[in-house]
């Protein structure tokens, strides 16, 4: 498996949000078949692309069965990565691998709360793979933990 190390979004620049931008950086960690990409910083629309790209490496490797996103040092998230988020847990559903976002934190948590994330994934699961559901369950999912 190839090591994603550090990655983060060139540039320091403000975001809008009142406060100079701290651009988002995931950290890889493996355990047997999970793995775990850590995220610090904003995850937003200037690194929404970071997340989806981390999380697509891990789509193409091999004997991975479970990708864990760790918020817990994220400061920020916006629709465009908890779309992000929403696109990945589809194709871990079609894929046999399992999507988990954890740690989220004062306004991440807020905004996966907000969004109901959670409740809109079991809700197309259920619908879109019935012949999955059928057969015992869906293989790939997302779990929402604080």
């Amino acid at each position: 498996m190839a090591s994603h190390g550090k990655q983060s979004v060139p540039g320091s620049h403000y975001a809008g949000h009142g406060h100079p931008h701290q651009p988002a950086k995931i950290t890889r960690r493996t355990t047997g078949r999970c793995v775990r990409l850590v995220v610090e910083g904003e995850l937003d629309s200037f690194s929404a692309h970071i997340l989806e790209s981390a999380i697509r490496q891990e789509d193409k490797t091999l004997g991975v069965e479970e990708v864990c996103v760790d918020l817990e040092a994220a400061s920020f998230i916006d629709a465009g990565c908890v779309g992000v988020l929403v696109a990945a847990a589809r194709r871990a559903n079609r894929a046999h691998w399992r999507l988990k976002v954890e740690n989220g934190q004062g306004i991440v948590r807020r905004v996966l709360e907000i969004t109901q994330l959670e409740a809109m994934i079991s809700h197309w699961q259920s619908t879109d793979l019935p012949e999955a559901a059928a057969a015992g369950g869906m293989q790939g999912s997302l779990t929402v933990r604080a």
